[in-house]
């Protein structure tokens, strides 16, 4: 019986180095140490129901609104953290908020000038 090794790939950061512009760099998962659980068990755990595969590769791959999940495919399945779930799940919330505010503040300037108070 042949067994193979995976190799992969861990980038370690000096402090004093500049942010990466790395898609693939982790800044929530630490390979080594980190507990990988399912993304579907996270959704199912976090929002009370499970996502779509092609939700799940949506967020892995390309992102959402408030950026990319963090995640590793293993043997054909997205793993994930918690903080880096979590990390996921803030900035949605906050890329959501953020585009309400400016648009609830357009939405105020165009009342007031239309009653003619700006």
């Amino acid at each position: 019986m042949v067994t193979r090794r995976m190799n992969i790939p861990v980038r370690m950061t000096l402090m004093n180095s500049p942010p990466s512009t790395d898609p693939f760099e982790f800044k929530h998962i630490d390979l080594e140490h980190d507990k990988l659980v399912p993304i579907q068990e996270l959704c199912q755990a976090r929002l009370g129901k499970t996502m779509s595969a092609a939700t799940i590769w949506r967020w892995t791959s390309q992102g959402n609104r408030g950026g990319r999940l963090e995640a590793v495919r293993v043997n054909g399945r997205w793993y994930s953290t918690t903080a880096a779930f979590a990390a996921f799940l803030m900035g949605q919330t906050k890329a959501h908020l953020t585009n309400r505010t400016e648009r609830d503040s357009t939405a105020m300037e165009d009342q007031l000038s239309a009653a003619g108070l700006l």
